[in-house]
């Protein structure tokens, strides 16, 4: 029988993988529609993280071959000589048993961010439409 031990660093790669998906998907797909449906409305003004947000989802969407590039050069260079050493000094031992979890961590925060810079104008939009 496995320990807990054993199987947790796959677990917290599956919550990494589903999450950082997820916030993929909203900024590639959802985002953009948003932002189109926030400038037909009007809307001039948005809040920081929404910019940011916003500039991010504009970057992925126009250069999504070069983050497929980084994604599949990455692992490739890990295969020189040279990567091999660079990655060995970039992830002792003790950072290779904590990256599930930061990786878990950081697709656990990037969702609720996404998400609450995307609907938070929305909000305000439809408040705004409504009237007092």
């Amino acid at each position: 029988m496995a320990r807990k031990r054993d199987w947790l660093p796959i677990v917290a790669w599956a919550v990494a993988v589903l999450f950082t998906g997820t916030a993929l998907f909203l900024l590639m797909f959802i985002l953009p529609k948003l932002v189109g449906l926030f400038e037909e409305l009007g809307v001039e003004e948005f809040p920081l993280p929404t910019l940011v947000v916003m500039h991010v989802s504009r970057f992925l969407v126009s250069k999504w071959w070069l983050v497929a590039l980084a994604l599949i050069a990455l692992p490739a260079l890990g295969r020189t000589t040279t990567g091999r050493r660079w990655w060995q000094q970039l992830l002792s031992d003790r950072s290779r048993r904590y990256a599930p979890f930061v990786a878990a961590l950081l697709g656990v925060v990037a969702v609720p961010l996404v998400a609450a810079a995307t609907f938070l104008p929305l909000v305000t939009v439809t408040g705004r439409l409504a009237g007092p």
